[in-house]
């Protein structure tokens, strides 16, 4: 069978779906806590109604209606550590919002990661209804819809994206756009056995902790990138030492990519000029804050390769 991935540009209405070669709608995420929740947002909401209207139209026609959901086990499952308390099974904050709530001949398929695939039985639930196209909606098009939509080409299924019925935290990412791209570093800096840490006063991860840095100019070498943004930041100066580690993490509006270098202060006296607070942190304590998704990767190596 042929594979293909088909982006709608409009509402798709069953005189379209009744030419797709036996198709399920795949619900993903469509949550309390994705909605109006602890990760809600007003992209979010507005997809509700299309939504709403598809899965009713699908019902009458006999086609599945398939949720897969975000059911994650509290103090175990990776993504909260990434993303923060969410859709913690046995809450209302993992329950289907009320607007689509599932109805007695639809089927419910609970996940802790990205992919409704991901050891699930959504596999077998299709081939045993006898599914070929999986008609994706819901949240969010660059993470969870995205991969679940990757498993399902990749396991022979045909590909349908309900444009109107799926979005993402910004425009930029509503699936069918390129993901914007980041490039940044960030310093590691030891002082003996502790690492200085800052914490951000504002955007979308307020509060949350970090490494000091910014972005690479065009042109610019990373290591010198790197003291003029701690001069801007701390009015200070730092000798840049090894690079400790790059990663690459996908935010909810961009890609980053994150180089990471262990440095020393060239200077005693440091001010904070963007970050509402700062500490230095041991061995003990370094997981004492909550450190934004990409730092977090750098922790384990930041006294081990400080030796």
């Amino acid at each position: 069978m042929a594979q293909k991935l088909v982006c709608i540009l409009s509402l798709i209405y069953f005189k379209k779906i009744e030419k797709l070669n036996h198709p399920a709608i795949l619900v993903v995420d469509m949550l309390n806590d994705f909605v109006t929740g602890a990760l809600g947002c007003d992209r979010a909401r507005a997809i509700v109604p299309a939504t709403a209207r598809l899965l009713e139209a699908a019902r009458e026609k006999g086609v599945p209606v398939i949720y897969c959901n975000d059911r994650h086990l509290p103090g175990i499952d990776r993504e909260l550590i990434i993303w923060g308390d969410h859709a913690i099974a046995g809450t209302p904050g993992a329950d289907v919002i009320p607007e689509l709530t599932p109805q007695e001949q639809d089927y419910v398929v609970p996940k802790r990661r990205y992919s409704g695939f991901f050891q699930t039985d959504l596999d077998i639930l299709l081939k045993e209804l006898g599914v070929k196209t999986v008609i994706m909606t819901g949240l969010h098009a660059h993470m969870c819809v995205r991969h679940t939509s990757a498993d399902a080409f990749c396991l022979g299924y045909d590909v349908v994206a309900a444009k109107e019925c799926m979005d993402s935290f910004s425009l930029n990412l509503n699936g069918l756009e390129n993901i914007k791209h980041i490039e940044v570093v960030a310093a590691v800096i030891l002082r003996g056995d502790r690492v200085f840490a800052t914490q951000r006063g504002y955007g979308d991860f307020k509060d949350w902790w970090e490494f000091p840095g910014g972005k690479i100019e065009p042109g610019e070498a990373p290591e010198e990138a790197l003291k003029r943004e701690i001069r801007e930041e701390l009015s200070a100066e730092i000798t840049v030492g090894k690079l400790l580690k790059t990663v690459e993490w996908d935010y909810p509006a961009f890609h980053l990519t994150l180089h990471c270098y262990l440095c020393s202060l060239a200077s005693e006296e440091m001010s904070l000029n963007e970050h509402e607070a700062a500490r230095w942190l041991d061995a003990g304590s370094i997981y004492s804050v909550k450190w934004l998704p990409a730092d977090n990767d750098i922790l384990p190596l930041v006294f081990s390769e400080s030796d």
